[in-house]
């Protein structure tokens, strides 16, 4: 945690944040870092050499799952993790010469804008992190909602009978800033059941999207700015379009109470 200023409401009358958007990547990295450092501190003094230290914390996860505002930001954030933990257990990559190479390089943000550096871990990030990203990569960001986004892409991912035992290595990022890295375990039985029939419809709802002309999608665009912070206020959007059980904005009153129906 730490105070920034990368992205913030420091103009009440527009709907827009201020964005320092360099700044914002840089704390990203060094929270994912710092997070990351700290978690593999007590998962060692927890379990010690775990395996007779033949793979590295990080190695011990099935799946990485992060914060996720848009997918070249998660293809970085992995390179930059996974070249921090080759540093931190090299012994455990002897089999990875594309990464043995970068042992004594002094890891930068700006070295994760070299394409080669970044391929160097298509294989591991095919393996750990690919499978999190259909639903951010399909819907976009989705702030707070984007590292459950991408825990659900994963349990999605496999049959349930294959997801019991699995760990899943979460990040998670909010501007300001506050972050955190935590792990889950996958536990067999009724309600990992429960949960994943829950999700089923997730991929249904995603072939289902409306899709709109560019044309169409700036005015709904103009009419958000031109109705933020009015009230009175009654939104003339149609809401034929959203899926059934969809909670909407029906009106707002001149004291700025919101109301709300859920379509049928």
């Amino acid at each position: 945690m730490d105070d920034t200023y990368d992205f913030y409401k420091g103009d009440m009358s527009t709907n827009y944040p201020i964005v320092e958007g360099k700044v914002s990547i840089r704390c990203y990295f060094e929270a994912l870092y710092n997070c990351y450092y700290l978690y593999r501190k007590r998962f060692l003094k927890k379990f010690g050499g775990i395996d007779n230290g033949t793979k590295s914390v990080l190695q011990h996860f099935d799946a990485i799952v992060f914060h996720s505002p848009y997918g070249k930001l998660v293809r970085k954030a992995f390179t930059w993790l996974t070249l921090h933990d080759v540093q931190l257990d090299v012994k455990c990559y002897e089999n990875e010469p594309n990464l043995l190479k970068h042992v004594n390089t002094d890891i930068s943000v700006d070295m994760l804008s070299d394409l080669g550096v970044v391929k160097d871990t298509e294989q591991l990030f095919k393996k750990f992190t690919a499978q999190t990203q259909k639903l951010p990569k399909n819907i976009g960001n989705m702030y707070t909602a984007s590292i459950f986004s991408g825990l659900i892409s994963y349990l999605l991912s496999k049959p349930t009978c294959e997801m019991a035992g699995k760990r899943i290595a979460m990040f998670s990022f909010g501007s300001g800033m506050c972050s955190s890295f935590y792990s889950i375990t996958v536990h067999p039985g009724e309600k990992l059941d429960t949960l994943i029939g829950l999700l089923k419809h997730v991929p249904r709802m995603l072939e289902n999207r409306h899709c709109t002309s560019t044309d169409e999608f700036e005015n709904i665009l103009t009419n958000r700015e031109l109705a933020y912070n009015k009230a009175p206020f009654e939104p003339t959007s149609n809401v034929d379009n959203l899926f059934p059980d969809s909670w909407y904005l029906t009106h707002i009153d001149s004291t700025f109470k919101r109301y709300y129906a859920q379509k049928k």
